[in-house]
């Protein structure tokens, strides 16, 4: 029987440290080459056009949370500015720092939202009977809603995103 040379073993060597240290990257970059880009995927689907978004600032948390600001054109063609999400990888969630959440709006967040517009009216009626001359806003029901996804979207932000922040 013929015994491998030196040269054959330390191929053989050097193939098994590649492969080590190539799984050892892998295991260390999943996130940012598998999982993050799923996660952006979720948020790039809610936008108008997919191609130009951007993000930054993102990462993931909890297992399930992916928090960030992103960037994308509008039906004109220019960027709007950066926003803030959060999407939910497992719920398939999504909210938008301008809109709140995005889709069919589940019990618990309408439930939110209501508690949000009756907080903010009951505001204005303390105003009104502290500064009864004082001008009101008189604003649509769209309009108070629409202020209240937003109060939510801060309140879901600070929970989910600020509380996983690590330190500066």
């Amino acid at each position: 029987m013929n015994k491998p040379s030196s040269t054959s073993k330390r191929v053989a060597l050097l193939v098994v440290v590649a492969a080590a240290i190539s799984c050892a990257i892998f295991w260390l970059k999943y996130e940012s080459w598998v999982t993050l880009p799923k996660a952006r995927e979720l948020v790039a689907e809610r936008v108008i056009d997919p191609t130009t978004i951007l993000f930054r600032n993102d990462r993931l948390v909890d297992f399930n949370w992916h928090c960030g600001e992103f960037n994308s054109k509008n039906r004109m063609g220019a960027y709007t500015g950066f926003e803030k999400f959060i999407s939910g990888r497992q719920t398939k969630t999504v909210y938008i720092e301008s809109e709140g959440m995005l889709g069919e709006e589940s019990p618990e967040e309408f439930l939110l939202v209501l508690t949000k517009v009756n907080e903010r009216l009951d505001r204005i009626a303390n105003l009104r009977k502290q500064f009864p001359n004082i001008p009101t806003p008189n604003d649509s029901v769209d309009t108070q809603y629409e202020l209240a996804r937003r109060e939510v979207f801060k309140d879901h932000w600070k929970e989910i995103c600020e509380a996983s922040s690590p330190p500066a």
